[in-house]
């Protein structure tokens, strides 16, 4: 009985170390079955994660497109839409001066044997229309070319104008240009509207403001431009004048250039026009 026992015993524990070891095998095997599982789902979440990134770079590429093509657009619109402004008062400029040099030339034909001195007069008109219609097509001619060139700067352009407008009549003119910012004002908007204030505040001082020195400014202060051009002739007191057409024209061409005027005087204390205007629409792309 005893050995009966023993070998019971023997035959029991060697079963019971196959059964372990049958379940140790299949422990292991369960274990790399899980392993690679587990290895396969990383993978797979890796590939999952690189076509997610892959999509989100194409859209990124293709929206990055589509804004180029928009600004592209957007600038062209605004080159396009600055052309036909530029156009239209061109067209109408030189339509009202032809019209009445047509007028003018009528009218001195018409009385031309009758009344010698009145057509005289009406040729003398012609003339000078002309001429201001040649200036004011140069001067239009002018604003559309590249700042780059020095012969197309501001400055000179504002020169030429003192010259013909103050030299004359012995007035100084000072400038206080900052040449930097005169040489990126590239809209043509701009430099006409600058052009023509100049010139129809040149022609005011001459006319009417007894000065004998102007300074003309042209600076950059935070986001904006400050143009100013001030004399120290006798002034007005501008609630009580009748100022014409020539500051409302100033403050008009200010007003076109998306800033404001403002016009300071005192009798005995000179006039001072500061124009000021945004820095972003000095070029075509800003």
């Amino acid at each position: 009985m005893e050995l009966k026992s023993k070998l019971n015993w023997k035959t029991f524990r060697t079963t019971q170390i196959q059964i372990s070891g049958i379940e140790n095998a299949a422990l292991k095997k369960e274990a790399k079955v899980l392993k690679l599982s587990i290895n396969e789902i990383k993978q797979n979440r890796r590939i999952n994660n690189l076509w997610f990134a892959f999509i989100i770079l194409i859209l990124l590429l293709v929206s990055a497109g589509l804004l180029w093509y928009l600004y592209h657009q957007k600038q062209k619109l605004r080159v396009t839409n600055l052309k036909s402004k530029i156009s239209r008062d061109l067209h109408d400029d030189i339509g009202a001066s032809l019209s009445s040099i047509h007028i003018f030339g009528d009218l001195a034909t018409s009385v031309w044997d009758t009344k010698p001195q009145q057509s005289k007069e009406m040729v003398n008109k012609i003339t000078m229309q002309s001429k201001d219609l040649m200036e004011r097509m140069s001067d239009i001619v002018w604003s559309l070319k590249p700042p780059g060139d020095e012969q197309n700067s501001l400055t000179i352009k504002f020169r030429n104008f003192s010259h013909d407008f103050l030299a004359a009549r012995g007035i100084k003119t000072l400038f206080d240009i900052d040449e930097k910012l005169a040489a990126i004002i590239e809209n043509p908007l701009v430099r006409t509207n600058l052009l023509l204030i100049a010139k129809e505040a040149m022609n005011n001082i001459a006319k009417y403001s007894g000065a004998d020195q102007v300074v003309i400014s042209l600076r950059k202060e935070k986001e904006e431009v400050i143009f100013s051009i001030t004399d120290n002739g006798k002034g007005f007191d501008r609630p009580l004048t009748n100022n014409g057409n020539g500051l409302h024209n100033i403050e008009q061409r200010c007003s076109q250039l998306k800033g404001s005027c403002l016009i300071n005087t005192f009798p005995g204390k000179g006039v001072t026009i500061i124009c000021r205007f945004p820095v972003a629409i000095i070029s075509h792309t800003d």
